[in-house]
C-alpha cells in the first residue's frame, strides 16, 4: 500500500474475509485496547480483530451470520457487562431478519440468534435506547425503504419490531438526540428520493412521522455529530454519484436547515465523524470507491469544511470508521477494502511546541546622581518572560566616559534575577547611560538612565 498523506501513518493491514462492508470498534474482550468487528458480505460472516499494542492487531477470527452481512453493530446487549454483536444482512430479498451474536468477554462470540424485522433486506443496523426503558434497542434499515425498532429486554432478547415507512431504498441509518429531549433519534438516507429522513422520538417509545430533507443524488452514507460547534448534532451525507458529502445543521429543536456541499471524491461510499487534527472542531473522513482514497476534510467549526486530503487505500474501498485504536488518546482511521482487509492509519500526534526563551521587563534601582571617578551601584532585575531558559545573558552598560560588562549567565523560564552593575564615571556632566540586556537565545532589551555626575 503507499504511504499516508502527511498527518496519518499507515499502521497495518489486517486480513479479514471477502468483501468486508462495515467495521465497529469497541473492547471485545475487556483488556486495555479497542477491537473491530468486520462483516464480510461474500464470505457470510464477521471477522473479530482483536487489538494488540500501538494500533496492531492479532489475526481475525471469524464468526458465521446469516447470508449477505452488510453492517455490525456493537452493544452489551443483555447485561453482563460482555459486548455483543448486532448484524444486518440482506441482498436481493433474501432475508427479514437481524443476527445477534452474544459475546464471552472474552472475544468470542455464540451462533447467530435471528429476530425478525417485519421488513426485507434490514442491512444496515444502529443500536439505541429508543424505547427509553433504558435497554439497548435495535434500529435497522431496509433495503426496501422500511424502518424497523425492535425494543430490547434488557436480556438479549427482542419484542416484536414496529415499522416505520421512510423511503424506497435506505442505505444507511445513524442515531442521535437531535432535539435536546435526551432520547434518541433516527436519522436514514433514502438513495431513490434523493433525500434523508429523520424520525424523533416521541417520548412514548415510538416515533413522529418521518420528515425529508433533499440532498445530492444517491446518498450512500449518514452520520450525526455536532459539527458547527453549537452543541447540537448535525447531520453529513455522502452523495455518492454527486462526488461530495451535503452538511444539514441542526437549528437546536431536530430541525435542519437547507443543505451546503463539499466536494469528496469519485463515489463517495462512508462517511464518520471525528476530530482528526486535534484542534477541537468536527472533521470528516470519508471513502471513495473508484479512486481508492479515503479523503479527510478539516472542519472549520461553523459546519464547513476545507478541500479533501486524501489518503491512498487499498482496492475499492467501502467503509472508514474512527476510534483511538494505539492508545495514544488519538482518532485513528480504519478502513474495509475490497481487498479483504481492513488498513489502520494513525493520526500523527502533534508537533512538540518549540519553546522560545525571551528577556521581558527590565527594571533598574540606583541613584540618578554620581561623582566623577567614584563607584556607582546599580541593580538590573531582569525577567525571562519565555518559557525555555535564557542563556548566555550579559548586561553591557554605554554611556559618555561610562562602560561595564557583568556576566549574568542563565535565567530559568518565568523567573527573574537580579545583577549587580558597577563603573566609575570618568567625565562630569549630564549622561545617558544606557543598560543592555543580551543573551544567546532570548533577544535584547535596553534600558535607559539619566545621571547627573559632579566633579
Amino acid at each position: 500500500m503507499p504511504p499516508a498523506v502527511a498527518g496519518f501513518t499507515t499502521s497495518g493491514d489486517f486480513t479479514v474475509g471477502t468483501k468486508p462492508r462495515s467495521i465497529a470498534i469497541g473492547n471485545l474482550n475487556g483488556d486495555d485496547h479497542l477491537d473491530m468487528a468486520v462483516v464480510n458480505s461474500f464470505s457470510d460472516n464477521v471477522s473479530i480483530l482483536l487489538g494488540t499494542t500501538e494500533g496492531s492487531f492479532g489475526p481475525a477470527t471469524n464468526f458465521t451470520t446469516s447470508p449477505f452481512p452488510m453492517s455490525v453493530s456493537i452493544g452489551d446487549l443483555n447485561g453482563d457487562g460482555a459486548s455483543d454483536l448486532v448484524v444486518g444482512n440482506g441482498v436481493m430479498g433474501l432475508n427479514t431478519s437481524v443476527d445477534v451474536l452474544t459475546g464471552t468477554g472474552t472475544g468470542s462470540f455464540g451462533p447467530p440468534t435471528s429476530f425478525d424485522t417485519g421488513t426485507t433486506d434490514p442491512w444496515q443496523v444502529v443500536l439505541g435506547n429508543f424505547t427509553g426503558d433504558g435497554s439497548l434497542d435495535i434500529a435497522t434499515a431496509s433495503r426496501f425503504g422500511a424502518i424497523a425498532v425492535l425494543p430490547g429486554t434488557g436480556s438479549g432478547t427482542f419484542l416484536a419490531a414496529t415499522t416505520y415507512p421512510v423511503g424506497a431504498y435506505l442505505t444507511s441509518i445513524a442515531a442521535g438526540d437531535l432535539n435536546g429531549d435526551s432520547r434518541a433519534d433516527l436519522v436514514a438516507a433514502d438513495a431513490d428520493s434523493d433525500k434523508v429522513g429523520v424520525l424523533l422520538a416521541d417520548g412514548a417509545g415510538s416515533f413522529d412521522s418521518v420528515v425529508d430533507y433533499a440532498v445530492g443524488h444517491y446518498p450512500t452514507s449518514v452520520a450525526v455529530g455536532n459539527l458547527n460547534g453549537d452543541a447540537y448534532p448535525d447531520v453529513v451525507v455522502v452523495d455518492g454519484f454527486d462526488d461530495n458529502a451535503s452538511i444539514l445543521l441542526n437549528a437546536g429543536t431536530g430541525v435542519f436547515g437547507p443543505r451546503t456541499t463539499v466536494a469528496t471524491g469519485d463515489n463517495s461510499t462512508s462517511v464518520a465523524i471525528g476530530d482528526l487534527n486535534q484542534d477541537t472542531r468536527a472533521d470528516l473522513a470519508v471513502t471513495n470507491r473508484d479512486e481508492d482514497t479515503v479523503a479527510v476534510l478539516a472542519g472549520d467549526g461553523t459546519g464547513s469544511f476545507g478541500e479533501a486530503a486524501d489518503i491512498p487505500t487499498g482496492s475499492q474501498p467501502a467503509f472508514v470508521a474512527i476510534g483511538n485504536l494505539n492508545l495514544d488518546d488519538l482518532p485513528d482511521l480504519a478502513v474495509a477494502t475490497g481487498d479483504g482487509e481492513v488498513s489502520v492509519f494513525a493520526v500523527d500526534p502533534p508537533a512538540a511546541p518549540v519553546l522560545k526563551a525571551k528577556i521581558g521587563k527590565v527594571k533598574l534601582k540606583g541613584s540618578t546622581k554620581a561623582r566623577r571617578g567614584k563607584k556607582s551601584t546599580y541593580t538590573v532585575i531582569i525577567t525571562n518572560s519565555g518559557q525555555a531558559a535564557a542563556t548566555g545573558v550579559t548586561i553591557k552598560v554605554r554611556g559618555k566616559g561610562i562602560g561595564a560588562k557583568v556576566s549574568v549567565g542563565t535565567i530559568r523560564p518565568a523567573e527573574t534575577t537580579k545583577a549587580k552593575v558597577k563603573f566609575w564615571p570618568k567625565k562630569s556632566g549630564k549622561v545617558k547611560v544606557a543598560f543592555k540586556i543580551t543573551s544567546k537565545n532570548a533577544g535584547n532589551r535596553t534600558v535607559t538612565k539619566n545621571l547627573t555626575v559632579k566633579k
